[in-house]
């Protein structure tokens, strides 16, 4: 009987000591959290006290963005204030909206400076779709609509139903025919299968629907010897037919 009491009592003894192990723990979570919090507001005070406020703002900028919708438009003038107050979330979500910024990156720059750095969406092409246009970037992203009188005479407009969804691979294909992109005024998706290029001096290029890279190299060459010209230039077949008359083959199904 002896033994019995003796272990109840040890046990109670065991289960105070626990309780008391994690009580202690507690107060010593919401003390340390107290001191903690007192610290930080202290910390947001001294520094107004002295005076580690905003001095300056660096941005760092790649690629181009017309004149009222850069970062620094964006974000506007910051309040000369403490550090500790200003919002990097609220500078980043100006930043992001802006149609032209592609991506950015803003943090505290200690111990007075806030650092920016953003990188612009590059325009390729103005979109025409029968009423507006609308400038994309090199992902046939919309960046923002202008007015015809300001597509610039050096970028291409491309149109036809389907067109944007279907420029980024031409578009990929180009990039090892840079006489084309000069020499391209317009690129016209025909039927919601193929591309007519049009050039800068009026010729209306067909391409084959398929395996169009071999007709793109066929008028890149065309292009270097300046013989790319006439009223119409047929790449559609194995025959290259400029204003109806054959004057030579190549394969577009290689």
């Amino acid at each position: 009987m002896k033994r019995k009491i003796r272990k109840k009592q040890n046990k109670k003894i065991i289960l105070w000591r626990y309780f008391f192990i994690v009580l202690s723990a507690v107060t010593c979570c919401i003390l340390l959290f107290l001191a903690v919090s007192k610290i930080g507001t202290g910390i947001m005070v001294l520094s107004e006290k002295i005076g580690i406020k905003l001095q300056s703002v660096e941005i760092s900028e790649s690629g181009y963005a017309p004149i009222g919708k850069r970062a620094k438009d964006c974000i506007g003038k910051l309040p000369v204030t403490s550090m500790f107050k200003i919002s990097i979330d609220e500078i980043y979500g100006k930043l992001i909206k802006n149609p032209w910024i592609l991506n950015a990156t803003v943090h505290k720059a200690f111990p007075d400076k806030i650092s920016i750095a953003v990188v612009y969406k590059k325009p390729i092409a103005a979109f025409f779709d029968g009423k507006e246009y609308t400038l994309i970037d090199e992902m046939c992203s919309d960046i923002e609509k202008i007015d015809k009188n300001n597509v610039k005479q050096d970028m291409p407009v491309i149109c036809g139903y389907g067109a944007k969804e279907h420029f980024v691979t031409l578009l990929k294909m180009l990039n090892d025919f840079h006489h084309i992109i000069k020499a391209a005024d317009s690129f016209v998706f025909v039927s919601k299968r193929r591309w007519n290029i049009v050039l800068r001096n009026k010729t209306i290029v067909k391409l084959p629907a398929n395996n169009i890279k071999t007709a793109l190299a066929t008028l890149d060459t065309m292009i270097q010897q300046k013989i790319a010209y006439g009223t119409s230039i047929d790449l559609r077949t194995d025959q290259i037919i400029v204003n109806g008359v054959k004057i030579g083959t190549h394969n577009p199904a290689a």
